[in-house]
């Protein structure tokens, strides 16, 4: 507040009395409650201006003074103590009652302390001499503190009334103390800036207004101390960010010494002025030849009465007319291709006559003879209707832009027209919304997420639109009709390739160059087949909105394919059955003595028990020997039991991944045969594994192929397979998951036994095999349910650390 009374001496030195008056007067009667300064002038010296009225501080006075004796006699104060309440009284009421009224009752104060406090009491006579000092003190006193108060008051009227035109000004004001923090900022500031005072006030402002200044801020400061006043241009940043322009003006207020106590600066937004002084100067550095030359846009003037002709710069260098010939109409014609010269003149007579605009293409042929294509436009000026104006643009490279791209397009055509693959011209912009709504739910894993959410990949295939398809599509996919297949693309993906749909997507997404992928189809009459399903996308990915995507028919191949795995698939049960053969006969050559030896041996001790004296002890030796040859059967079937199924294998440093992808890869067109889709989840960092290739793909085949048939009951949409790959611990961990019933409780314990099995046609050697193969690397099989539903089957193997 000492600043801006301070500021406000400064103002006010430099107005007349007349303007001064102007100033203050009607700033009296503006609302105060807008800032600290308004509160603070309800609350102190201005909220009490209401009572400095005669009648009103009379009666005011009178309750004060009239309290104080009563409370004085009740208490039987003495002369000094009533002497200092009165003192107190008398403040009170200078403070609610003008002067003259402050001054009458500071006499009648003294009259109480004499009448009812002096000895002696009750008479304005005075026994004391000291009590004469202290009446005349009393009144002294009273007068300094009445002079004194009134002088506060008027002080804090004046500041509040400065206060209140500040913030009346539409200028930004504010003042900082001698640490630039702000402590008044003004309506106008709020306005420019966008913080309110509450916000400001407090804060450095070259912090909060990150102000550019047009020299060192040390300069400025010696300028400033020096004359007490500087002005300049500076750059603010607004709260929204914005800069603004600004013309300060900064006056010092000097306290006690001389010394700067605080900072009144006032600003002007310039911005606007500045901008629009910008641009004039640009474009006045700018000529108009040159702007047209940029263009290549030339300008025509041409009045129809007097048949004067004027031609810009830029003009005459595109109609390569030289340019101290002569201009007359018959120039204009002479140059016009004389295929377009009937056209062109009849168009100028008919703007001639009906006053209307001119806008016509023209070819020319410059008198260098090279041939150019012109763009004509024109109008009659409504305030001069015999004066025409008009421009000209040379537009030939455009015309043989416009030519190469029909061409272009023309190629692209034909080439989309009579290719054997299948083209597709997509509308992708459809699907962008749902991608926007997928990432403002917060989904993260995309590809997962549309995995288990298979709705939502049909809702992306029916938002796809058709634009276009070629004649091959037409065979492939449809009825002979293009147009039943001009809507979306959700009818020719079978229910088994909703993820290599999805998986496209989320490669468009990661800008991608591509995607391709082998897939199931479905004609519109419901047939389905196998196709190779090829798309590149465009750099700017699904922004593109429009994409070209093939499709080959792989149909024969994979039909070829698929004979060949069963013709192997029969080779390799015959291996296994002359396997099995060889080995039954190997049993019984191998066994076949030790059993004899048993035989006889127990037909003997029958004989030696049927005796009518039985010989204990031969039975004893024959029973050992029996012993003796069941061991050794034993033996030997465990021998021939370790050939057949403990081969050598070759035990090599193995990535888990490559195992794991080579393993889905040749279960890919089982898998979609039953319908079921294969998820991967393999990290990047997987450590290797030490241990025989074909033996753990043939373990993570028959996982993933009995989760596959685990799912048989499942619609289609539902059957999926997750095979995934973390590291646990020192160990490599695969699992692989399925949504299908799960594993009853009575069939964990018999799991992993030989010949037992809950399939209708199987074996039940499937688990006991991989358990083998996994133990022999070292590791472990498990078998759990998951709490989502579903069985998880995994095993671990030591990792392969090299030295």
């Amino acid at each position: 507040m000492r600043a801006i009374s301070s500021s406000a001496s400064s103002l006010r030195s430099a107005a007349s009395p007349e303007k001064q008056r102007a100033i203050l007067v009607p700033a009296r009667y503006v609302r105060r409650d807008d800032d600290a300064v308004g509160g603070l002038t309800q609350m102190g010296w201005g909220g009490i201006s209401g009572w400095k009225r005669p009648w009103a501080g009379a009666v005011a006075g009178a309750l004060v003074l009239a309290t104080v004796t009563l409370v004085g006699r009740l208490l039987a104060l003495p002369l000094p103590a009533a002497s200092f309440a009165f003192l107190s009284a008398i403040v009170l009421i200078s403070l609610v009652a003008p002067r003259a009224v402050a001054i009458v009752f500071a006499g009648l104060a003294a009259l109480c302390l004499n009448y009812f406090f002096a000895d002696p009491l009750f008479t304005l006579r005075i026994g004391a001499a000291q009590d004469i000092w202290a009446l005349a003190g009393f009144m002294l006193a009273a007068g300094v503190i009445t002079a004194l108060v009134r002088r506060t008051s008027t002080l804090a009227d004046a500041q509040s009334d400065l206060a209140e035109l500040l913030h009346l000004s539409r200028h930004p004001v504010l003042v900082r103390d001698r640490g630039d923090h702000i402590t008044f900022w003004n309506s106008g500031a709020e306005e420019l800036y966008g913080w309110s005072a509450g916000e400001a006030v407090g804060r450095r402002v070259h912090d909060l207004l990150k102000t550019k200044f047009p020299q060192p801020l040390e300069d400025i400061g010696r300028e400033l101390e020096e004359t007490g006043r500087w002005q300049g241009e500076l750059v603010h940043a607004a709260r929204n960010g914005r800069l603004v322009t600004v013309h300060s003006r900064w006056s010092v207020r000097r306290g006690v010494g001389g010394q700067a106590d605080a900072i009144l600066e006032a600003n002007d937004d310039i911005t606007e002025t500045r901008a629009a002084e910008r641009l004039f100067k640009a474009s006045q550095s700018v000529s108009l030849a040159a702007a047209q030359a940029l263009t290549q846009t030339g300008s025509i003037a041409w009045n129809t009465v007097t048949g004067e002709l004027q031609w810009s710069e830029e003009t005459y260098r595109i109609c390569g007319i030289d340019r101290t010939a002569p201009l007359t109409g018959q120039v204009i014609q002479s140059i016009v291709h004389p295929d377009d010269a009937a056209g062109y003149q009849a168009a100028v007579q008919s703007a001639i006559r009906d006053k209307s605009r001119f806008d016509r293409i023209v070819r020319i042929v410059r008198p260098d003879g090279e041939e150019r294509v012109l763009h004509m436009v024109g109008r009659f000026l409504e305030e001069k209707p015999e004066q025409f104006v008009g421009a000209l643009s040379d537009i030939t490279q455009r015309r043989k832009d416009e030519e190469a791209l029909r061409n272009s397009e023309f190629h692209y055509r034909n080439m989309f027209a009579a290719m054997a693959a299948s083209f597709w011209e997509l509308d992708f912009s459809g699907v962008t919304p749902i991608l926007k709504d997928l990432f403002k739910q917060g989904v993260k894993d995309l590809e997962g997420h549309l995995a288990d959410n298979p709705d939502i990949v049909r809702q992306m295939m029916r938002a796809t639109r058709v634009i276009d398809v070629n004649d091959q599509t037409i065979a492939l996919f449809g009825r002979g009709d293009k147009a039943e297949m001009l809507d979306n693309v959700e009818p020719y993906w079978a229910d088994a390739s909703l993820q290599v749909y999805a998986r496209s997507v989320v490669a468009s997404i990661g800008k991608a160059r591509g995607f391709s992928a082998e897939t199931r189809f479905r004609r519109l009459d419901g047939t389905e087949f196998d196709g190779l399903f090829t798309v590149s996308f465009p750099p700017q990915g699904v922004a593109a909105s429009k994409f070209l995507i093939a499709v080959i028919d792989i149909s024969e191949r994979v039909n070829a394919q698929g004979a060949l795995r069963r013709l192997q698939g029969d080779f390799a049960h015959a291996a296994r059955l002359s396997t099995l053969g060889e080995l039954a006969a190997s049993i019984a050559h191998e066994v076949n003595q030790p059993l004899g030896a048993i035989t006889t041996n127990a037909s003997a001790s029958l004989r030696w028990l049927d005796r009518p004296e039985p010989n204990l002890e031969e039975v004893k030796i024959l029973a050992a020997r029996i012993a003796a040859d069941a061991r050794r059967a034993a033996d030997i079937i465990t021998r021939i039991r370790g050939m057949a199924t403990r081969q050598a294998a070759e035990s090599l440093p193995l990535s888990m991944t490559s195992v794991i992808e080579e393993a889905t890869a040749f279960l890919r067109h089982d898998m979609q045969a039953q319908g079921v889709s294969v998820r991967l989840q393999l990290p990047p960092d997987l450590p290797p594994v030490l241990g025989d290739r074909t033996q753990l793909q043939q373990v993570v085949v028959n996982l993933a192929m009995n989760a596959a048939q685990a799912l048989a009951s499942l619609p289609p949409a539902q059957r999926h397979v997750v095979i995934g790959a973390h590291l646990e611990g020192d160990h490599v961990a695969v699992t692989v998951d399925d949504e299908g019933p799960g594993i009853a409780a009575e069939h964990f314990d018999r799991l992993f036994q030989s010949f037992f099995t809950t399939k209708e046609n199987g074996m039940g050697i499937g688990l006991p095999i991989c358990r083998t193969i996994v133990e022999a690397h070292g590791g472990q099989l498990r078998a759990e349910n998951r709490t989502a539903g579903g069985a998880r089957f995994s095993f671990s193997i030591p990792a392969h650390r090299s030295s």
